[in-house]
């Protein structure tokens, strides 16, 4: 409703507008976790794609966060929430979505093979598509990452 720079007709200076945009983010994003834990999902998916349609495409980390951000304590960028979003999915029984949403992020990873949290994505992928002649890989996969506290949602 209106210009999300203004206020009463005043423009906002740009401290304001980040703190407000930031705001928005973490409240699409909780959100995101309320709607995911009620098995809302299309609710969930479509907050969450409204987040990465407004994060900025060169926001993307070489390397993925943990579920809080960044490991060196910065929000959540398209990367990490494209992340997100094929778990989601996963959760939600859509797996050719999800696998789509996985797909984006490796575009935007540099070297995807070494980005933990990409095979992280793959594990769950590859179980929730019943590869079961991958799993104790995927096993292995997890246990190995459970110390960097990657968290599915």
């Amino acid at each position: 409703t209106g210009d999300p720079d203004l206020n009463n007709g005043e423009v906002l200076d740009l401290e304001t507008r980040m703190r407000l945009q930031q705001q928005r983010r973490t409240l699409h994003l909780s959100l995101v976790n309320e709607y995911g834990a009620c098995a809302e999902y299309p609710l969930a998916v479509a907050h969450l794609e409204r987040l990465i349609e407004a994060e900025p495409h060169d926001q993307s980390p070489p390397g993925l966060g943990t579920a809080a951000g960044l490991a060196d304590g910065t929000s959540f960028g398209r990367a990490e929430l494209l992340s997100l979003l094929g778990r989601l999915l996963l959760q939600a029984g859509n797996i050719d979505a999800a696998e789509d949403a996985f797909n984006r992020l490796e575009c935007l990873v540099a070297d995807s093979d070494a980005c933990m949290d990409v095979r992280m994505n793959r594990g769950c992928l590859l179980v929730a598509q019943g590869e079961s002649l991958y799993l104790p890989a995927c096993k292995d996969c997890f246990r190995r990452d459970a110390a960097a506290n990657i968290h599915l949602l």
